[in-house]
C-alpha cells in the first residue's frame, strides 16, 4: 500500500519493451486515489475485470481497490496520486463521481478526446510543478490544478445508468468513509442506508469482495496512515482519533494491512516525503 509523499504527487514512467507479469505479479492497492494517464503504449491490467489501457486513456484507481498489472508495451504514463482527505474531498464530492462509479463496478478507464489530451497533459505537468513547492501557497495551487484535472476526468466520463445495487454499494461506502472514525457497526451502517443488515451484508460482499466490517477497518487504517505521514501525533493518539479502542489491536491490524508497524511505516514514508520536498532546491531555505 502506498500513500503519496504529500497531499498530491506526480510521477512519469517511461518503460520500453514488453513486460508480462501474469504469473508473478501480485495484487496491489493504495491508500491514495490514483489517476494513470497513458500518453502512449499500452498496459493490460486486472481491476475487477481485465482491461487494456492505451494512449489517451485515464486509468482510475480508488483508494483501497485491488488491481494487478498484467502486461505493458512501450509504456509512457503519468501517475497522479492524491490523498482525498488531505485535499478536502470524499467520494460524495461531485469531482469524485468517476471514482465512485469505478468502486461499484464501472470499467476503470476514461478515454480522453484527442483534442483535449494536450490540455490534460498540461494540467498534469502544472500539478507536478506545484506539488513540489513547499508551504501553504504550493499546496493551495496544487489543489487548484488537481481540481481542473478532476474536472476533465468528470467531463470525459461516460454517463451511466446506476443499478440500484450499485447505488446502494456507493452510498454505503461513502457513508462509511465519512463516519469510520466514529464507533459504528453493521447495524449503524444498515440503518443509515435503510436496508436490513442481512441484505446489506450480502450486497456489499458480492459487489466488493469485502464485508462491511472490513470496509470500516480499511477506512480507519487509511485515515491513520494519512495522519502518520502528515502529523507528528503519537500512535496512541492516532489510534483514538480514527476510532480504534485498543492500540495493541490497532498496531496488529495495521501491520497486517500494510506489512509494517505504524512506527515503521511512518519512518519509511516520511523519509520519502522529505526527499520529495528536497527535490526542488529553489524552494529550500
Amino acid at each position: 500500500m502506498d500513500h503519496p509523499p504529500g497531499p498530491v504527487s506526480v510521477e512519469r514512467f517511461q518503460l520500453s519493451g514488453t513486460y508480462s507479469g501474469h504469473d508473478e505479479q501480485e495484487e496491489g492497492n493504495h491508500t491514495s486515489y490514483v489517476i494513470a494517464f497513458i500518453e502512449s503504449g499500452s498496459i493490460q491490467l486486472q481491476q475487477g475485470v481485465e482491461v487494456l489501457a492505451e494512449g489517451g486513456c485515464a486509468h482510475l484507481i480508488p483508494a483501497g481497490v485491488s488491481h494487478r498489472h498484467l502486461e505493458y508495451r512501450e509504456l509512457d504514463c503519468w501517475l497522479v496520486n492524491f490523498c482525498a482527505e488531505c485535499v478536502g474531498l470524499t467520494e460524495r464530492s461531485a469531482l469524485m463521481e468517476p471514482f465512485r462509479r469505478v468502486r461499484t463496478g464501472a470499467v476503470p478507464l476514461v478515454r480522453i478526446a484527442e483534442a483535449r489530451r494536450a490540455g490534460v497533459r498540461d494540467l498534469i505537468e502544472g500539478l507536478k510543478r506545484e506539488s513540489r513547492e513547499r508551504g501553504a501557497v504550493g499546496e493551495v495551487a496544487a489543489r487548484a490544478w488537481l481540481t481542473l484535472l478532476l474536472t476533465e476526468i468528470c467531463r470525459a466520463s461516460p454517463i451511466q445508468e446506476v443499478a440500484s445495487s450499485s447505488s446502494l454499494v456507493s452510498d454505503t461506502l461513502a457513508w462509511i468513509q465519512e463516519h469510520a472514525k466514529e464507533p459504528i457497526s453493521l447495524s449503524d451502517v444498515s440503518a443509515a442506508v435503510h436496508r436490513s443488515p442481512a441484505h446489506l451484508t450480502s450486497t456489499i460482499k458480492k459487489h466488493t469482495g469485502r464485508t462491511v466490517g472490513q470496509w470500516i477497518a480499511a477506512c480507519r487504517l487509511e485515515q491513520a496512515a494519512s495522519r502518520l505521514l502528515h502529523t507528528d501525533e503519537t500512535i496512541d493518539r492516532i489510534t483514538w482519533q480514527v476510532g480504534w479502542g485498543d492500540t495493541t489491536h490497532f498496531i496488529r491490524q495495521f501491520k497486517k494491512y500494510y506489512g509494517q508497524t505504524p512506527a515503521q511505516w511512518r519512518k519509511s514514508h516520511q523519509v520519502n516525503h522529505r526527499k520529495m520536498t528536497e527535490t526542488n532546491p529553489e524552494t529550500n531555505p
